[in-house]
């Protein structure tokens, strides 16, 4: 039954607003990994296809061991595309498919027509925030809680970086 609705779902946004979805949902607040748990607690858990996402690229932390390229460290904004990860009890394995959010100006975000879609994926290790949103389109949604414009990395030592876009 599940694989006949994964084969009939569709891979396209919808252009009504995507969120509204219940008890995961806060629109007043930003969900932070940091307040969540591993596995099924973890945030990651909670995504949904058109979700917005902040993550983290460059250095993260793995159980308290940095992993990643070396590079400094960046919080990025993403749409949600598709999920493919597998929880259990206390981890969380798998891929987050997403698509990069061009620009944010205040509440307002907007995808540019030529981003490709899902053309990133990330790990839910380097997933740090998730931001209710009301997409109006493919390309342009609304925040309907207030992202700051720094959040906790996860990094050895705390440190707080600037959330970015694409470009």
């Amino acid at each position: 039954m599940m694989l006949r609705l994964l084969l009939t779902s569709s891979s396209t946004l919808p252009s009504a607003p995507l969120h509204n979805r219940g008890w995961h949902i806060s629109a007043s607040a930003v969900d932070l990994q940091r307040d969540c748990g591993r596995g099924q607690e973890h945030l990651s858990a909670r995504l949904e296809e058109g979700d917005v996402c902040v993550y983290q690229v460059g250095t993260w932390m793995v159980d308290n061991i940095p992993v990643g390229p070396g590079d400094p460290p960046r919080l990025l904004l993403a749409r949600v595309d598709c999920l493919q990860i597998n929880w259990t009890t206390d981890c969380e394995h798998g891929r987050i498919l997403a698509t990069a959010v061009s620009t944010r100006d205040g509440d307002a975000l907007r995808i540019d027509e030529d981003v490709e879609f899902a053309g990133i994926e990330f790990g839910p290790e380097q997933l740090i925030a998730r931001v209710p949103v009301a997409w109006a389109d493919e390309y342009a949604g609304t925040l309907l809680a207030p992202l700051p414009d720094m959040l906790a990395a996860s990094l050895p030592e705390e440190e707080d970086l600037e959330v970015e876009t694409a470009t």
